[in-house]
């Protein structure tokens, strides 16, 4: 963080970032979504 000239507390709002991202991304997807998808592109 230091690189990009900003405060070393906003390492801690990166990592919590991070982890969100990947726990994210591991969640499997729910495909009551899908009623908003649109058939004409599929």
């Amino acid at each position: 963080m230091h690189d990009a000239n900003l405060a070393g507390p906003f390492w801690l709002i990166a990592l919590f970032v991070g982890i969100a991202a990947i726990v994210f991304g591991a969640l499997e997807s729910n495909p009551v979504g899908a009623q908003y998808d649109r058939p004409d592109l599929g």
